[in-house]
């Protein structure tokens, strides 16, 4: 075999093997391409077919709850009348009890009146307020909850001494005297302060700013 007839014998091997390719790589994309479309058609099937139940039993609740509705009507279309209605229809009228009104006086709370009392401590010093809005402990060192609104006043002692809680302490500023329950340990001995009063006591004294002052104070 010459040299013409070796090359014409790999062209047309080439020519071949080429074909064989692109039938190939033909049959392979119908392949692709007809389960790709098989894959999209069966989602929208299922898709259409999840629409359709969801659709149906809307249908069918609907369908439920106008039949329950029209069981509760009469053949006329009309609602029936409750047993309490007919029970009030029938009955006599009750009149409602009469309101008690109290007069305007007996909503007055009456000053505070201080029994005469013997002390076995009195003081005078310097006393501050608390309960202003600051951020405080929820609970005094007394065990209670801490309420601005409640008269009560704080002893150092009680730090160290809880024996002190709930003893009256009698709080004298200028011509005005209150008697307060001791329910908090404070204010801190660096402090200086002899006694810390809420805010509610500090306006029975005529106090209305967070400010220190001097007393005298007895328990």
């Amino acid at each position: 075999m010459n040299q013409q007839d070796l090359g014409a014998e790999i062209e047309s091997l080439l020519n071949r093997t080429k074909k064989s390719i692109i039938q190939e790589k033909t049959k392979v994309q119908h392949r692709v391409q007809h389960r790709v479309q098989h894959r999209v058609q069966y989602r929208v099937q299922y898709r259409v077919q999840q629409f359709t139940l969801i659709v149906f039993a809307i249908f069918v609740i609907a369908l439920i709850g106008f039949a329950a509705g029209n069981q509760n009507r009469y053949p006329d279309g009309s609602e029936p009348t409750s047993s309490i209605e007919v029970v009030y229809a029938s009955s006599e009228v009750v009149q409602p009890p009469a309101i008690e009104t109290t007069t305007s006086t007996s909503q007055i709370e009456p000053e505070p009146s201080y029994e005469a009392k013997e002390y076995t401590r009195e003081s005078y010093g310097v006393a501050s307020t608390y309960g202003w809005g600051e951020k405080l402990n929820p609970h005094t060192s007394c065990g209670q909850d801490f309420d601005a609104n409640v008269i009560a006043v704080a002893l150092p002692e009680i730090l160290n001494d809880r024996s002190l809680c709930g003893t009256m302490v009698e709080i004298t500023y200028k011509d005005k005297t209150i008697l307060a329950e001791a329910w908090d340990g404070g204010p801190h001995p660096r402090l200086n302060r002899m006694v810390d009063l809420t805010k509610a006591a500090a306006l029975e004294l005529g106090i209305t700013n967070p400010t220190i002052f001097s007393v005298t104070m007895k328990y």
